[in-house]
């Protein structure tokens, strides 16, 4: 196996090919999604799926520096190509799903007229895929596709459900179907801020890719005349800045590279957690004398 496989448990799905629901998410009875954590079969073969690699394809960096007359401009930077991490900050940050990542996910069928039917009839887009969100239809507001939930005695139109299959296997291993959970009757609702998959890594997993540009100085050499003339071999005065630019492909605001270095005093290659620091941009002089 490669190292830096970053792995992820798989949704359960109804395995029984002979059933017509072959593939759907198996729900438990309350329409929750459920987590296989097995990571190896009896041989020692890896069947949780392998979700990315904290290593990068390659990584440069780049020194330039041009000199015109008594001027230096000179520039550091740093470019990160492939490589995925997992950030717990942003995971923790949009657990209530108060994201407009989850917001463009979630699915609004309030202008369709038989949700039952159009999920049936799109089966590939609602029931089988696993990527990077599992489908989930509703919204937070009846304006955003939600459905009326109650919950101590408070109705409000911020319901969802996944959609899925809620049932059993006999005891020849055929699966029994209890109830269809795609709209129709019997359906079980969620709160909408409740639906954060805890138990998948994939929802937390980022691109690692970033270019920086560390440091950028400008420096200004005075003639040796006036060096001598004040009793110096040499003087110069430069004014630098750090932290000018840092472009991620992940685009969440996190810096990709904090996956990658310890936070009180642990460390797990391509994991950030929650050691974020505010991005500054100091900016300095230096003063070079030499005698």
């Amino acid at each position: 196996e490669e190292v830096g496989n970053i792995i992820d448990r798989a949704m359960v799905r109804v395995d029984d090919p002979n059933s017509p629901y072959h593939g759907w998410p198996l729900l438990d009875d309350e329409g929750w999604e459920d987590d296989d954590r097995t990571l190896s079969d009896e041989d020692g073969n890896r069947v949780a799926p392998i979700i990315g690699n904290y290593n990068p394809d390659f990584k440069l960096g780049f020194q330039t520096s041009i000199s015109y007359k008594s001027w230096n401009f000179s520039m550091n930077i740093d470019w990160r190509k492939g490589g995925q991490f997992v950030s717990q900050t942003h995971r923790y940050f949009e657990s209530d799903l108060t994201t407009q990542r989850w917001l463009d996910k979630v699915y609004d069928l309030s202008d369709v007229g038989d949700i039952e039917a159009y999920i049936r009839a799109n089966e590939e887009e609602f029931l089988s895929p696993d990527g990077e969100f599992y489908p989930l239809v509703g919204g937070p507001t009846a304006e955003l596709g939600g459905f009326p939930f109650t919950e101590d005695g408070l109705t409000l139109n911020d319901g969802v459900f996944l959609p899925g299959v809620i049932g059993d296997y006999d005891a020849d291993g055929n699966f029994v179907m209890a109830q269809e959970n795609i709209g129709g009757a019997g359906t079980q609702y969620h709160y909408y801020g409740d639906n954060y998959p805890w138990s998948f890594t994939k929802s937390s997993t980022f691109d690692a890719d970033y270019l920086k540009i560390r440091e950028v100085s400008l420096t200004y050499t005075f003639p040796k005349s006036i060096a001598t003339r004040m009793g110096m071999q040499n003087l110069a005065v430069a004014v630098f800045s750090r932290n000018i630019i840092l472009w991620t492909k992940a685009g969440i605001g996190i810096d990709p590279e904090a996956a990658f270095q310890s936070s009180g005093g642990v460390m797990s290659q391509g994991v950030e957690r929650y050691n974020i620091q505010p991005w500054s941009i100091p900016v300095g002089i230096k003063l070079n004398i030499g005698f």
